[in-house]
Parts: C-alpha cells; structure tokens; sequence
C-alpha cells in the first residue's frame, strides 16, 4: 500500500508527522512534551489508576460534605454550558464510585447539571477510588488552584483569548 492510504492521510499529512511537527490551525509549529528543566520527584503515591468510562447521569450523586449548593453565579454557570454545549469543551467528570451503585462528583457538578438540562442521559467519567475524604480533598485541590489562561498568536506576541464557545475557568465557585 501507498503511504497514506491505510491512514487516509496525504503524502504531504506524513511527511509533517515524520518530522515530529504539525500545524495548528494557528499556523504556528506544536510542541512535544518535555521534562525538561524539572526535578522528578522521589517517590509518587498515585493511587489506583483511574478508570474512564460513560455514567448515566441519574447515577451521579453529590456530597453536601464538600460540594456546594448550585446558587447565584454557580446557576448562570450552568446556564452558560448548556447554552453554548460543546463536547469540545467538557472534560470528563471526575467521580467516586459510593454505595448503592451510585458515583458521587468530585468534580464537574455544573457541567453534569448542564448536560442534564440539554437532554443527555450519560457523561464521561474519570472514576477513581477514593474514601469520603479523599474526595474532599481532591475537591479541594482541583478546584482551588488554576492558571490564568494567556493566548501567544502566530507572531509570539501575547494578545487577547481567540473567541471562542468555551470560556476559560475562572478561580472559586465558577470551577465547573
């Protein structure tokens, strides 16, 4: 076979890929992972892999031990995501699996609550194994601490955000 008729890629799509750059849609060159410049740390204590898997929505539970309640700015939030509902822009729930065959949301309960309001029955999970207040804990550390976001156009320069149907996290109760 042809380079490219396996894949259904152009000569010229393997030729890129061959030399370890794509373009974006920027027209700037993507870059690989590095590590370099950082210290890889002593010792790791992951956990059980985590499992990604599709959940009805009807089986996603919250804990009022951690989780707030959907109010004020966490209401328009929601609106928001349902609005402008993209697959583009929904990450994966994290959740724990809890008794009674249910999931309890570690993370993601106003984008679950907007993919109920649009009609869907099930979102892709990240489950991890975690007790009660390991997941108040995780709760903790994926919602209280973000990057502010920078856009680098084509030339370098940092400029304004693309428009875009995605807003990016904003720090606080607007996490989700």
């Amino acid at each position: 076979m042809r380079d490219g008729q396996e894949t259904g890629r152009t000569s010229a799509e393997i030729a890129i890929h061959r030399r370890g750059a794509r373009e974006n849609v920027l027209g700037g060159v993507m870059r690989p992972i590095s590590t370099e410049g950082f210290k890889k740390p002593s010792s790791l204590s992951a956990g059980g892999a985590p499992l990604l898997q599709w959940v009805k929505i009807v089986d996603l539970v919250v804990d009022p031990a951690y989780q707030r309640p959907i109010i004020g700015r966490g209401r328009h939030n929601v609106d928001r995501i349902a609005r402008t509902f993209s697959w583009s822009c929904f990450a994966p729930v994290v959740v724990a699996p809890v008794e009674g065959g249910k999931f309890a949301i570690i993370d993601g309960q106003h984008r679950t609550t907007a993919a109920a309001l649009v009609g869907l029955e099930s979102v892709p999970c990240h489950v991890v194994a975690a007790a009660r207040e390991a997941q108040a804990a995780a709760f903790k550390a994926i919602n209280g601490v973000t990057t502010p976001i920078s856009y680098r156009g084509t030339a370098g320069r940092q400029s304004k955000l693309p428009p875009r149907r995605c807003r990016p996290r904003r720090t606080g109760s607007a996490r989700n």
